[in-house]
């Protein structure tokens, strides 16, 4: 009396019912009182309506079980923004299906078993034929795209954590951020060779161009000749009008080459229409160069992108776990030190309590100190102490600092002034924005 649930799978394949028994299809969600307790149903999302016609016939009869099986967030995200899906649209919809998920398993918590899958990873108490199921060609540039928008959206990354805890058993999809660069590094070169190759037939391009523009010139010049020849064979005949066996001769002299010049006349046209392909072409050729030239580009723009934020992260978790452990191994010890670097902080001239409460609202409703809220979260949440301290730009360009995990305002004022390092860039980028309810639950 189990009925299986598959969620997602067009993200991965084409062919969804190919997971199915031979011979067997899918049910329709809307049929479940008519086609019993039994069978698989595909789904591509779960709405609202979905989510409540799954619990009203759970509600019909106890003795009845559901298997649903839901696709981890990273490889969907970048399944379906590879097939030309928005990302941003794709994180609201998979946080929404999640939220939905949770709120069923909460209401039927004796007959919902959940499984997070990625396709090709086996789960021992679920169906096998998910580890036959290949994953679609996904670039490396958009699985650094989906593992990113999960690291940067907080409800996101609650949303996984709730549905995670409420299944049986989930498959991880682990990418190795050393082989994703290499990834993306072939991928740059494959671009570098498909540039010489256009390169190259560019430059076969302009050659045939030459020689056919050459024969056009000597076509030219042997039209030129023709007329010559005619109007001499025209001279001719008003020279030997009394002679007609003379002009009868100079008669067909000119009409043939009249034919030679019609003939010319054809092939210049043909060389034309020619020209016209190739300058089509050429400017095919040069439109796709430009395009690979900005894909180069922008290449570039997320390689360095990347090194700043895996700088971010070493910095985020060596200051996480220093103050974990200042915290549940010595706390004493870290609340006594606490008051300490909150005065350093408000003594400090890279600190404006004012600038900081303007530029973070949420920090003055709060009701919190602004200089023991910088301490605390501020600087996790990469914001600014004032405007002449940009914490992030300060934790990127020094690397020893991020190595070292300490809090990058309190590492510059005791040794960072000293040495003369730089507090912000040439043109400092507006504070970020943080989300509000996180700084006030923090506060209560």
């Amino acid at each position: 009396m189990s009925l299986v649930i598959y969620l997602g799978l067009n993200a991965f394949t084409h062919q969804p019912n190919s997971l199915l028994p031979p011979g067997q299809s899918p049910l329709q969600l809307q049929a479940l009182q008519e086609t019993g307790q039994k069978g698989t149903v595909l789904l591509d999302e779960l709405t609202e309506s979905a989510a409540q016609l799954i619990s009203q016939w759970l509600a019909g009869n106890k003795e009845k079980r559901i298997q649903l099986l839901w696709p981890q967030p990273v490889p969907y995200i970048a399944a379906l923004t590879a097939q030309g899906s928005a990302p941003s649209d794709l994180q609201q919809s998979w946080k929404a299906q999640a939220q939905r998920l949770v709120a069923l398993f909460r209401k039927h918590r004796r007959q919902l078993n959940l499984y997070g899958y990625v396709p090709g990873k086996q789960l021992s108490q679920a169906d096998e034929a998910l580890t036959q199921l290949p994953l679609l060609d996904i670039s490396p540039l958009h699985r650094l795209a989906a593992a990113y928008l999960l690291n940067e959206d907080s409800e996101l990354q609650l949303a996984h954590a709730y549905l995670a805890a409420s299944s049986l058993e989930t498959s991880e999809w682990q990418q190795d951020a050393a082989q994703v660069i290499t990834d993306a590094l072939e991928h740059q070169k494959a671009l570098q060779n498909a540039e010489l190759e256009n390169q190259k037939y560019l430059d076969q391009a302009q050659r045939a161009l030459e020689q056919q523009q050459h024969e056009l010139n000597e076509s030219q010049k042997s039209a030129e000749k023709a007329k010559q020849t005619a109007q001499a064979l025209n001279e001719a005949k008003e020279e030997n009008s009394q002679m007609s066996h003379e002009m009868h001769k100079a008669q067909e002299a000119l009409e043939k080459a009249l034919d030679e010049k019609k003939q010319q006349t054809q092939r210049i046209k043909q060389v034309e229409d020619e020209n016209d392909l190739v300058i089509k072409e050429l400017h095919r050729v040069q439109e796709a160069v430009e395009e690979l030239l900005i894909s180069k580009q922008r290449a570039y723009i997320l390689q360095k992108e990347l090194e700043e934020l895996q700088t971010l992260v070493r910095w985020l978790r060596t200051h996480a776990y220093r103050h974990a452990t200042a915290a549940y191994r010595n706390i004493r010890a870290y609340k006594k030190s606490l008051p300490k670097q909150v005065a350093q902080v408000e003594n400090s001239t890279y600190f404006n309590a004012q600038w900081y409460c303007e530029q973070y609202p949420d920090v003055a409703k709060s009701g919190m100190n602004p200089a023991e809220h910088y301490v605390k979260f501020g600087a996790l949440e990469g914001r600014n102490p004032s405007a002449d301290f940009v914490t992030e730009y300060y934790l990127t360009q020094h690397q020893d600092v991020a190595a070292s995990g300490l809090h990058p305002l309190l590492h510059y004022v005791k040794y960072g002034m000293s040495e003369q390092r730089e507090t912000q860039p040439q043109h400092q980028l507006p504070a970020p924005q943080q989300n509000t309810h996180i700084t006030k639950e923090r506060a209560e």
